[in-house]
């Protein structure tokens, strides 16, 4: 009777079995590269780099906030891999031509801050669009050649207003005011007019003339 040997006995007691393959580790690597194109990744902005080692696509690192453009050098860095292992960012913008604009892009709700308590922005234009201005200071100063605002309401709530112009032009379809205390104005020229009628009433009406009080109507009636 024949009998069957066990296959690690076909090549003598200490056979072992054959090593396995080491899996490929990925690689990292930086680099210089050039944009070239836009893409997306993952539902995410992404671009299209150029670089010595070939193409890919990356990501903008959180710490590069200058946004690139096409045409723009990069620096870049990332994982060498098959698949889903390759991954690459962008994380400065090395030189870009000087025609060309820049874009900041923060991360949602983000914060600006200084240590010191101080911060100023420099720039001959300086634009700002948002769906809503909320600013909250203890103490303001506009110094300014001339100011101009377009809006659709104005509400103003505080404890005293003054202000002091040279000349004070006021233009509106309808005006009211409505004063609980004390309403006083001096002139050294008064001027009231109106187009069809003009009203003075009080409890006390005092008119007072150092020199001339003159009424002049087509009809004068008193009492």
């Amino acid at each position: 009777m024949s009998t069957t040997q066990h296959p690690a006995n076909l090549h003598g007691a200490d056979a072992r079995p054959a090593a396995l393959l080491p899996a490929p580790t990925p690689t990292p690597w930086q680099g210089p590269g050039v944009v070239c194109a836009v893409a997306e990744q993952n539902g995410q902005a992404a671009w299209v780099v150029n670089a010595d080692t070939g193409s890919f696509t990356a990501r903008v690192a959180a710490s590069c906030l200058l946004q690139p453009q096409v045409g723009d050098t990069v620096w870049c860095c990332g994982i060498v891999g098959e698949g889903e292992v390759a991954r690459y960012w962008v994380t400065q913008v090395l030189e870009r031509i000087e025609s060309a604009g820049a874009r900041v892009q923060l991360p949602a709700d983000a914060t600006l801050a200084s240590a010191d308590g101080r911060m100023s922005l420099h720039a001959q234009a300086l634009q700002v669009r948002s769906q809503r201005l909320d600013l909250l200071v203890e103490q303001a100063s506009v110094i300014g050649a001339a100011w101009e605002a377009v809006v659709g309401a104005v509400k103003l709530t505080g404890n005293s207003l003054r202000s002091v112009f040279e000349r004070v032009t006021h233009t509106a379809q309808h005006h009211q005011r409505v004063t609980s205390g004390i309403d006083l104005v001096q002139a050294e020229v008064l001027d009231l007019r109106a187009g069809q009628l003009a009203s003075v009433q009080g409890e006390h009406v005092i008119v007072q003339g150092e020199r001339l009080i003159k009424s002049r109507a087509a009809q004068i009636h008193m009492g």
